[in-house]
């Protein structure tokens, strides 16, 4: 209270004693403090390190294993080559060329740089500038709208990793590129990059994409053409669909505009490069040239190496096709169909269109049997199916050959007689009455006559008198693998082979004797050019030379007056056989050329009708023509070969034996040994010719 006679404040009666002092910490107690803050420090450190191992071991574990990344080999192409080189197939599922970067001029790498990544050559893989670029706008964007990607991450991306943009491929983007930077040098990165990237039109690799868009090699690109292509990568879709188009405009000016300002080019080759007029002039699909062909060599690839050598590792095949006979085989075969069509403007006896019908060729070279031109139908794209190798239809008079090639096997002559009359077979079951095209019957016929003219009935006779097995058993060693009734009915051609097999076996014939092992690739290579497999030419001596040249002379004769007579049109020595079966099913000719011999067949792939009169003379025969002439045009006039211990005598026609004057004689060749030693009679010939003055026939 107050005292109220001094006027103040009465004292705190504690006042005088002295205040205490504030406890200090003891030294133990910050030591402890101390010993807590380091432990949390430790420990976050520990843990934040621990965390950040943890994370790149996550990644790290995930990323492939790349230490061959050095000797690594981008997937590249097959190639299919003609036996002058000349390319005429490519097999890819991802067109890849593979190019060394020391074969590219400076200008080409360096446009991509320029316009991919201009720090390439000073950072270590990531630019971390253009990662914080693209992280702000990544933010701003609330999503991934740019990448900031160099070109050691692009090709981390396109060798290793999948294309989706999530921030944990990202991260191992990164990592591999900070490994590829740190394991290649710089130049060896770019080279695999311009193998690797994709550039539009279907072309990965600067090789692919210089050949598809400009038909040249990428060691030949002009600045502005190596600038077009080095901005394509980034939007390939959009920027190779129209390289007129103004945002592909925008983009190759931006592109010399960067090989500008980073001193790849001076000022005026920019001007150059700018006002170059520039034009697709490349394919962008896969070359096949000759499809039938390629088809047959994708199936053996298959078979033998596998799809992954094929379409990635790149193999070269070297065929022995002649791609120019190649061509002229598919236009004939085109003139041909649409010959047909023309000689029925008013359908067919059926449902199927006269454009359905089907055409095949082979042709083959007669020196060692390799196959110079084969087409397995009209259209390979509407029908795959190879006719040619894999169509067996019956054979017609085409088969004829292999009868009398088998009779003179035995002794018989081409002058040898058989007696063309009528000729019956019965049984319980059916009564055969052979007949000849003509429905006429000749008398007394040369087995050279015979053949020539086609004449069923002799045909018929001589196979009964040679013997079916021993037909068949000959047949066999001609090539002829399909089965073959034992009956006389092969002597009509009832047997179905392949054009495949049935020109093998006419190629014996100018070949003298030896049947061929046909083929169609000589070598097979890796891409560095090592030998795989190589086709060594090999046959057998099936028949003598002088048999085969007997049967040459005759198939000469069906040409020069028979019903091979469309031959003719080539002008220069030419055998061959017409073949027809009933009811105009099937069309043959094959025929031959001291060099090639050339096998043509026409029908539905349906058995039915072509029409009357749609025999192999006016329908097969005029595709064989029509290619042999174009094929042959440049080529020297040869004779066949003709062997030793041959002889030639003058011989009656009507009785197959010596004539006494020249007159209605002709020349015949045979084996030394087996001519003929009797001189025909004139009352003998005087009366055969009353008998038969009226001579003709054939198909």
């Amino acid at each position: 209270m107050t005292d109220t006679q001094t006027g103040n404040t009465p004292t705190d009666p504690l006042e005088h004693l002295p205040k205490p002092r504030t406890p200090r910490p003891r030294r133990g107690a910050l030591a402890m403090i101390g010993k807590i803050m380091l432990f949390l420090f430790l420990s976050v450190f520990l843990f934040g390190a621990g965390g950040l191992s943890y994370g790149l071991y996550y990644f790290y574990k995930g990323l492939p294993d790349f230490s061959e990344l050095e000797n690594f080999e981008p997937g590249s192409i097959t190639r299919v080559y003609d036996r002058n080189d000349e390319i005429i197939a490519e097999f890819f599922l991802e067109k890849r060329i593979p190019v060394s970067i020391e074969d590219l001029p400076e200008y080409v790498y360096m446009s991509v740089v320029a316009v991919e990544d201009t720090t390439f050559f000073e950072h270590q893989g990531l630019d971390f500038q253009g990662i914080m670029r693209a992280f702000i706008a990544n933010m701003q964007a609330g999503r991934i709208v740019e990448g900031g990607s160099t070109i050691t991450q692009q090709l981390a991306k396109t060798m290793f990793l999948t294309p989706e943009r999530n921030i944990t491929r990202k991260i191992r983007e990164a990592l591999l590129a900070y490994k590829i930077d740190r394991t290649l040098d710089k130049m060896k990165i770019l080279e695999l990059y311009m193998n690797q990237v994709y550039f539009g039109r279907g072309a990965y690799g600067i090789e692919a994409a210089a050949q598809n868009f400009f038909d040249i090699s990428a060691s030949d690109l002009s600045i502005s053409q190596a600038a077009l292509l080095a901005g394509m990568p980034q939007a390939p879709s959009r920027y190779g669909r129209d390289i007129h188009a103004q945002i592909t405009r925008n983009r190759h000016l931006h592109t010399l505009g960067r090989m500008r300002e980073d001193r790849v080019i001076t000022e005026s080759q920019y001007d150059d490069a700018v006002n170059e007029q520039l034009e697709i002039t490349g394919h962008h699909r896969q070359l096949n040239k000759a499809p039938y062909v390629n088809d047959m060599v994708r199936n053996y690839l298959l078979e033998n190496y596998g799809a992954d050598a094929i379409y990635h590792q790149g193999l070269n095949v070297y065929t022995t096709i002649d791609i120019n006979a190649q061509l002229e085989a598919q236009q004939a075969i085109t003139k041909g169909l649409d010959a047909y069509v023309g000689r029925h403007p008013n359908g067919l006896p059926h449902e199927t269109p006269p454009e359905d019908l089907q055409f095949s060729l082979i042709s083959v070279d007669n020196n060692d049997g390799s196959i110079l031109a084969l087409v397995g139908g009209t259209n390979f794209y509407t029908s795959q199916f190879n006719r040619a190798t894999n169509g067996f239809r019956q054979s017609g008079s085409a088969f004829k050959p292999f009868i009398f090639s088998a009779a003179i096997d035995q002794g018989y002559t081409a002058a040898s007689i058989i007696i063309d009359s009528p000729l019956i077979f019965s049984s319980d079951e059916l009564v055969w009455k052979p007949e000849n095209y003509s429905e006429r019957f000749y008398g007394p016929t040369t087995l050279r006559e015979a053949l020539a003219k086609s004449r069923n009935i002799v045909t018929v006779k001589l196979l009964r008198e040679v013997g079916v097995r021993h037909a068949i058993d000959f047949s066999r060693r001609l090539g002829i693998s399909s089965p073959i009734s034992e009956d006389l009915s092969i002597a009509l051609g009832s047997t179905s082979v392949s054009l495949w097999e049935i020109t093998r076996a006419y190629a014996t014939f100018p070949s003298q004797g030896r049947l061929h092992h046909m083929h169609y690739i000589s070598r097979i290579e890796n891409r560095h050019g090592n030998i795989l497999e190589e086709f060594q030419p090999a046959y057998e001596q099936v028949i003598t030379e002088q048999d085969a040249y007997i049967m040459t002379s005759m198939l000469q004769t069906a040409v020069e007056d028979g019903t091979g007579f469309r031959a003719r049109a080539l002008e220069r020595p030419t055998g061959g056989k017409t073949g027809s079966t009933n009811n105009f099913v099937d069309a043959w000719f094959i025929g031959f050329t001291p060099e090639v011999t050339t096998g043509v067949w026409a029908g539905f792939d349906t058995p039915r009708t072509m029409g009357n009169h749609e025999t192999g003379s006016r329908t097969a025969a005029p595709v064989w023509v029509d290619f042999m002439q174009q094929y042959m045009s440049d080529k020297p006039v040869r004779n066949f070969t003709t062997p030793e211990n041959l002889v030639y005598r003058l011989v009656d026609p009507y009785t197959g034996k010596l004539a006494r004057s020249r007159e209605g004689a002709v020349y015949e060749v045979f084996l030394a040994g087996t001519e003929p030693t009797e001189y025909s009679g004139p009352s003998e010939r005087q009366t055969i010719d009353d008998m038969y003055r009226l001579r003709g026939g054939g198909q």
